[in-house]
């Protein structure tokens, strides 16, 4: 039995093209996780920009359901009568964003919660 190694002219060329692809795959990878490293970094930066302050149109929704609760008085506000209202000014609102601004301004003692109601603090 004979055994043969024959390399063609070719196969110096065949060898490097592999390397070649090999590194490139590694290449690939890295570029892939620094992606997703930069990709992580942008989202955290932009999440601490300013967490505490509301930003553009959360600052209208905002002074919107402020503006309707000083109207409100004593008497204060339901989640729905905060969206009916704002509707009739022309100022349609998201039910549940309306709901978590108000939890949240409840939380931040802004407003106080009262049968049902929320009615702005002497503070606010």
């Amino acid at each position: 039995m004979r055994h043969t190694n024959t390399r063609t002219p070719a196969q110096p060329l065949l060898d490097e093209r592999d390397r070649l692809q090999s590194e490139l795959e590694a290449l690939q990878t890295k570029i892939r996780g620094l992606e997703y490293a930069i990709e992580l970094i942008t989202d955290e930066a932009r999440k601490q920009e300013s967490p505490a302050a509301p930003k553009g149109r959360d600052r209208g929704i905002t002074e919107t359901i402020r503006s309707l609760l000083r109207d409100a008085g004593s008497s204060g506000l339901s989640p729905q009568m905060a969206v009916e209202l704002a509707a009739a000014r022309g100022q349609p609102l998201n039910p549940t964003s309306v709901s978590s601004l108000l939890s949240r301004m409840k939380r931040d003692g802004q407003v106080a919660y009262r049968r049902k109601r929320y009615v702005l603090t002497e503070d606010a």
